[in-house]
């Protein structure tokens, strides 16, 4: 009797391709199921009749032995909204067959950037993949949310970034009210702070800052910034030549209120010196005058 296994793909490794029937007309080989999951047919036949005995077996994968990653492993997303790829995850026997039915956890930070989860856990399907939906929490960051499964000592690990929103405020975040004299610089750079409705920072906002056209104003080393990674932007102001107080704003798009700074413009001190002095100037000369006047008077008189 000859046993016929298939020669690749799901299939089982035998005792012996033929063996001779025993006194009861029987006979036998021992399979053992190969590395390849699946089901398949081993025939057993022998000479002189059409027909065949036909064996169906199955290869069922082993325990988990592998986790990895499948989908959704490097993103971002801005925050409060869903991550574009689900976190795919597939588990694996010690040959790389897939594991249905296995239970993975997913763990995520538990404070800081992080994201909510659809489930903290999930259970592998028939080609040994599970997933969860991510979305982003409302702290900016960068993180990471990583999937186990038991009986495995390594994890599947997701680098996720939560980017911020779209600029929702600027407020001053340095010289907001100063003085300076008349044609010199003002002490503190105008520094203004832009962040999303949920506090963080906005990187790369383009500022507009605005000062009066005449009068008492100042000159700024820019008319926009852009804002750096912590959302801040500056321009340095120079007093004008009139004195007095004013405003400078600072804008952003997609932004009603503006951040104002109050400054004022003070008087040079050199000019009422120099004012002074020829006052003095003008009442000494005018007592001299006086003075050689009473002399000739007297020496008239003499």
């Amino acid at each position: 009797m000859s046993f016929v296994r298939p020669g690749s793909g799901a299939t089982a490794s035998l005792s012996a391709s033929t063996a001779v029937t025993d006194s009861s007309g029987q006979a036998s080989v021992t399979a053992t199921a190969g590395t390849v999951t699946g089901s398949y047919s081993v025939t057993a036949t022998v000479s002189g009749v059409a027909t065949e005995a036909t064996y169906a077996l199955t290869n069922t994968p082993g325990a988990a032995a592998t986790i990895t990653v499948a989908g959704g492993g490097t993103q971002s997303a801005v925050v409060a909204t869903a991550f574009a790829q689900a976190l795919v995850v597939a588990v694996a026997d010690a040959h790389g067959n897939a594991v249905p039915g296995a239970t993975v956890s997913f763990v995520r930070p538990g404070s800081g950037a992080t994201a909510s989860l659809s489930a903290s856990a999930a259970m592998t399907d028939s080609s040994g993949q599970a997933s969860v939906v991510a979305t982003a929490g409302t702290v900016t960051g960068s993180y990471s949310v990583t999937a186990t499964v038991s009986g495995v000592a390594t994890e599947a690990t997701y680098a996720l970034t939560n980017t911020p929103g779209a600029a929702a405020t600027i407020t001053v975040a340095g010289g907001g009210t100063q003085s300076a004299v008349v044609a010199t610089a003002f002490a503190q750079a105008l520094a203004v702070a832009v962040a999303d409705a949920h506090g963080n920072a906005v990187p790369g906002a383009t500022v507009s800052f605005v000062r009066p056209g005449s009068g008492a104003t100042a000159s700024l080393s820019a008319s926009t910034a852009l804002t750096d990674s912590s959302g801040q932007a500056s321009v340095t102001a120079t007093a004008g030549t009139v004195t007095g107080s004013y405003s400078v704003t600072a804008t952003v798009s997609g932004v009603a209120t503006p951040a104002t700074y109050a400054l004022t413009n003070t008087p040079g001190g050199g000019g009422d010196d120099h004012g002074g002095g020829r006052r003095d100037a003008e009442r000494g000369g005018g007592d001299g005058v006086r003075a050689g006047a009473g002399g000739d008077g007297g020496g008239c008189a003499r």
